[in-house]
C-alpha cells in the first residue's frame, strides 16, 4: 500500500485452498487502507453473465465518485455498455483482437484517472471463478499499474480444476501479479488458539487432533474450535472428534466438483480411511489402477492427492474424509463395508486406534483385500 501511495501500485494475486483466509486477509487489508478509494468486487461462476461482471462494479462506484472518470466512461461506448448491462460478450471478448485490446485500454484509463488524486485499493475476490474476459483483463492492466497509484487484489482458489480450464489466462495472470500462497496453519498456531479462547487443560494433545481432522485450513479449525464454546454440555475432550453442522457443510461443499467418473472412487476412498493404498482401492471397487489414477487427478480440487510415495493415497484431511463418508447411502456403506472385509465396529475401533492420518484402517484394509483375492 505504500507504494500504491508512492504512484507504484500493482496487482497482488492471493492463492489458496476454500477457507484458507483469502477474505478475510483482504477485509484485513481494506481496514487497514486508510486514504485510499476501496471498492470491492467478486466473480461468480455463471456462464450466461456479462463478460465483465466483477468490473461492472468497479466501474460504476468509481464513475460515481469522481466527475472526470464519469466523463470519460460517457465518451466510450463500451463502458456505457457494460454498466448499462448491453455490452455483448463477443464486443469485449470477440475474434476482433483490436476492440478487446481498445477495451482494456479504456479500463486502465478509468482506472488511472480514478486514482490522480487518490490511491486506489480495488478487490477482485474468487477471480478463479470469473469468465475468461475478466481474466485476461487483469493482467493487460498489471504493467500499467506499476506507474498508477492502482492496487489490485486478486483472491483465487489452487488447482487448474477451479479454473475451469482456463488454463492460458491463469498463467498469464501469474506471471503478470506478484503471487501470495496462503498455508495452513501449524500445531503450534492452534495450540495458541486454543490457549486463547478456551480453558482446556491439554491444548497440546487437542491441537495435534484438531490439525488431523482439518488438515490447519483456518475456517475448520476456527468452526471445531467454536462449536463446544457454543454447546457447553460438551467435553472438551471431545474437539475434533465431534463435528458441527456447520463444518459438514463446509467440507461436503468441496466434494460438489467431482465428476461422475470421480465419485465411485472417492466413495470407496472414504471407506477405507484418510490414507489408502491405491492397489487396494482398485480392487476393492473392482476398477483399473489406470483409473482411480485418473480419478485422483479430478478429485485433487476436493482434497485428495496421491501420495510422493509410489500407490498410496489420502484425503488432505479427516474431515474431507467424513464428509465423502456423510454422503453415502446406508446401502452402499454396507456394500463396501462388506467388500473391504471390515465391519462398521471393526472400522470404527481402526479409527480410534489409528495413527493420525489413518494409517490402521487403510493397512487392515488392504491386507484384507489382499487375503480375499489370494495376495
Amino acid at each position: 500500500m505504500d507504494r500504491a501511495r508512492a504512484s507504484h501500485g500493482g496487482l497482488v494475486l492471493i492463492t489458496g485452498e476454500p477457507g484458507i483466509g483469502k477474505t478475510r486477509l483482504v477485509a484485513e487489508v481494506l481496514h487497514q487502507a486508510r486514504g485510499f478509494t476501496t471498492l470491492w468486487s467478486w466473480c461468480v461462476s455463471d456462464p450466461a453473465g456479462s463478460s465483465f461482471r466483477p468490473w461492472l462494479q468497479v466501474v460504476r462506484d468509481l464513475a460515481a465518485a469522481d466527475t472526470d472518470v464519469a466523463h470519460l466512461v460517457a465518451a466510450s461506448p463500451q463502458l456505457v455498455g457494460l454498466i448499462s448491462h448491453q455490452l455483448p460478450a463477443g464486443d469485449a471478448r470477440g475474434t476482433d483482437e483490436t476492440v478487446r485490446w481498445q477495451f482494456f485500454d479504456t479500463v486502465a484509463a478509468v482506472l488511472r484517472a480514478a486514482a490522480a488524486n487518490t490511491p486506489v485499493l480495488i478487490v477482485l475476490d474468487d477471480v478463479h471463478a470469473a469468465q475468461e474476459s475478466s481474466m485476461w483483463l487483469l493482467p493487460h492492466l498489471a504493467a500499467g499499474l506499476h506507474s498508477s497509484a492502482v492496487l489490485v487484489l486478486a483472491t483465487a482458489r489452487d488447482g487448474e480444476h477451479a479454473w475451469h480450464g482456463h488454463v492460458e489466462a491463469r498463467a498469464a495472470l501469474v506471471r503478470q501479479a506478484t503471487s501470495l500462497h496462503l498455508l495452513p496453519v501449524s500445531e503450534q498456531h492452534i495450540r495458541e488458539l486454543l490457549v486463547q479462547v478456551t480453558d482446556t487443560p491439554q491444548p497440546d494433545v487437542l491441537a495435534e487432533r484438531i490439525r488431523a481432522r482439518t488438515g490447519g485450513n483456518p475456517l475448520l479449525v476456527s468452526e471445531l474450535i467454536r462449536a463446544p464454546r457454543e454447546e457447553p454440555a460438551q467435553d472438551s475432550s471431545v474437539f475434533g472428534a465431534t463435528v458441527s453442522a456447520s463444518v459438514r457443510a463446509i467440507t461436503a461443499e468441496r466434494l460438489v466438483g467431482c465428476s461422475s467418473a470421480c465419485q465411485h472412487p472417492v466413495s470407496v476412498a472414504a471407506v477405507l480411511g484418510t490414507r489408502f493404498g491405491l492397489d487396494a482401492l482398485a480392487d476393492i471397487a473392482e476398477v483399473d489402477l489406470g483409473a482411480v489414477r485418473e480419478a485422483f487427478i479430478d478429485a485433487e480440487t476436493i482434497g485428495i492427492r496421491e501420495f510422493p510415495e509410489p500407490g498410496t493415497g489420502r484425503f488432505v484431511h479427516e474431515l474431507i474424509r467424513d464428509a465423502a463418508y456423510d454422503r453415502l447411502s446406508s446401502a452402499e456403506r454396507r456394500r463396501w463395508h462388506a467388500a473391504d472385509g471390515i465391519g462398521s465396529d471393526d472400522l470404527r475401533a481402526a479409527r480410534a486406534e489409528r495413527r493420525p492420518g489413518g494409517d490402521r484402517a487403510s493397512s487392515v484394509v488392504g491386507r484384507t483385500a489382499r487375503r480375499q483375492r489370494g495376495g
